[in-house]
């Protein structure tokens, strides 16, 4: 992602937008998805985990959600009333994880 579409979510808590975040769940919400709290990098607010990946209209089924206390990696897309909001859809953290052909590298 561009450094112009990285956005601060709240400047305190160094959680930005696209950064990958291992997360506790917490409790299943319905099935909308699960709150979860931020492990690392320790953020201390609020999270949830959307069941409906983007742009796809489908969703997974909460016997699919991950167990209560278990940790997942997300990528943190927004915050909303202090909320983070993140998404674990597998082919967004391989967009994170993995830079695209000829893309460069920290050093």
């Amino acid at each position: 992602m561009g450094e112009r579409l990285r956005m601060s979510l709240d400047g305190a808590d160094g959680i930005t937008q696209y950064q990958v975040a291992r997360c506790r769940v917490d409790s299943h919400v319905g099935t909308l998805g699960v709150q979860v709290s931020i492990v690392s990098p320790a953020c201390g607010g609020p999270a949830f985990i959307n069941a409906r990946f983007p742009g796809t209209g489908s969703k997974a089924p909460p016997r699919e959600f991950p167990a209560i206390g278990s940790c997942v990696d997300a990528v943190v897309l927004s915050r909303k009333d202090g909320e983070c909001r993140l998404t674990a859809q597998p082919s967004a953290l391989d967009r994170i994880r993995v830079p695209p052909p000829g893309a460069r590298t920290p050093s």
